[in-house]
């Protein structure tokens, strides 16, 4: 018996598919899943093929666990765009910040901890230009063990004016960085290229959340954490 929380795919992606490698196998007889692949290319055909081929298949199992667990990826396969976690750290009398445009903290190591761990578990990570150009932020996981696991950066800066000496393009070849502006002016956006920084550019009608969502959710993007700040809050 073959377990699996996705049903088997049947067509050919990176490799040869699911469905495939188990009727190849010639030793599994049965199958059993959770939720049926939402991807056109699937959606109930692997549970077909295999049925087709004698299999025992049981599928639905656990399925509002599985849609819950998979719940970016069936939006990034149903309505094109990610699943989008907004993320606030706030006063008890409703600010963000202290003081304004200044960095200030007002996490504890705790909350930060517990921010590192949904960092780690998603696929990117998405600021306004504000953010990075008053925190200096670098938006990767700060603990050593989940560094590995840092998501993509995304920054939604229209002018494409961020310093280019800014920490976070200090290591863009290491972990993928993308800017999404307004800007088409091919000097300026070398120095960013130079930098191994993607600019994704929109026109100025073009650029809105609903575009974005979907480009992100074009590059395989299911499951996005918006970090700030205000106006990218109130955006969302």
């Amino acid at each position: 018996s073959l377990y699996s929380t996705l049903e088997p795919c049947c067509h050919v992606g990176r490799d040869e598919s699911c469905v495939s490698k188990i009727l190849n196998s010639k030793k599994i007889n049965r199958v059993v899943f959770s939720l049926r692949d939402p991807d056109s290319r699937v959606n109930g055909k692997g549970q077909k093929k295999l049925l087709k081929n004698n299999i025992d298949v049981k599928s639905n199992v656990l399925k509002e666990l599985g849609s819950n667990f998979y719940q970016g990826y069936i939006l990034n396969r149903t309505q094109r765009r990610p699943k989008v976690i907004l993320k606030l750290a706030m006063t008890i009398d409703g600010y963000i910040s202290t003081k304004k445009n200044k960095k200030t903290k007002i996490t504890n190591s705790l909350s930060d901890s517990f921010s590192d761990s949904i960092r780690s578990e998603v696929d990117a990570i998405l600021v306004g230009s504000k953010t990075v150009k008053i925190d200096n932020c670098i938006l990767k996981c700060k603990s050593s063990s989940f560094l590995k696991n840092s998501p993509i950066r995304v920054i939604l800066n229209k002018k494409l004016d961020i310093n280019i000496n800014s920490k976070i393009f200090l290591d863009c070849e290491k972990y993928r960085t993308i800017i999404f502006s307004n800007v088409f002016d091919k000097k300026k956006l070398k120095k960013y290229k130079d930098k191994k920084v993607e600019v994704i550019s929109f026109s100025k009608n073009s650029f809105n959340l609903r575009n974005i969502l979907k480009k992100l959710s074009s590059l395989g993007i299911t499951n996005l954490l918006v970090e700030g700040g205000g106006e990218t809050f109130c955006s969302f």
